[in-house]
């Protein structure tokens, strides 16, 4: 039988099981993080005003986590959100092992139909802010690869709404780096309140 022999920095990390005891305490810090930033946009989104569809949930986020999004470990914060099949109105919270943090607002469906005249109406209100739009077919990708996402500011308006009509749906995300880890929950409270305020012109 052939045998299979590790590098000396693969034996390392087999021998080395302190790493999975220190990322154990990570998550954990990560979730109450996530907790966190639910609990402040909650409390923004309760005095907005905003007419959220009545099948959101509100009242409770969903965390999700897993270790294989493109190999690496993520956690997931829904909130506020809903989706079916076709209809989706939903904000997400993102941490990627060893990349990123990322806040993203993801449409499609009938929510699509009641909020694109506005957007489209209020498009200038998203100029200089840093965010991302989803250039991709499918909204189910989450990395920052100029085939998932580019620059909005860099991007003419008219692609921008071609984009949205051919893929059916509307994916933006500002991305935060990992050292700015603190800043999450406040940045996750900016971008939610950015995106109502384009949707229906006001609470900016």
């Amino acid at each position: 039988m052939e045998k299979n022999y590790f590098s000396k920095h693969e034996f390392e990390v087999l021998s080395d099981k302190d790493f999975f005891y220190t990322k154990r305490a990570v998550n954990e810090k990560l979730i109450a993080l996530l907790e966190v930033t639910q609990r402040k946009i909650s409390e923004y989104i309760s005095s907005s005003g905003f007419p959220f569809p009545e099948e959101c949930h509100r009242k409770k986020g969903k965390i999700s986590k897993g270790e294989n999004y493109n190999m690496l470990p993520w956690f997931m914060l829904d909130y506020p959100a809903f989706f079916t099949q076709k209809d989706i109105f939903a904000f997400r919270t993102m941490f990627w092992w060893g990349e990123c943090f990322s806040c993203t607002f993801l449409m499609s469906g009938e929510w699509m139909k009641k909020f694109q005249i506005c957007f489209k109406k209020n498009y200038s209100m998203l100029s200089g802010t840093g965010i991302y739009f989803c250039v991709n077919e499918s909204p189910w990708e989450h990395h920052f690869g100029e085939n998932n996402y580019k620059l909005l500011e860099s991007l003419n308006p008219e692609f921008v709404f071609k984009q949205i009509e051919k893929a059916g749906f509307l994916k933006l995300s500002i991305k935060i780096k990992l050292e700015e880890y603190e800043e999450v929950p406040d940045k996750a409270v900016g971008f939610v309140g950015k995106m109502l305020g384009v949707l229906e012109g006001k609470y900016i």
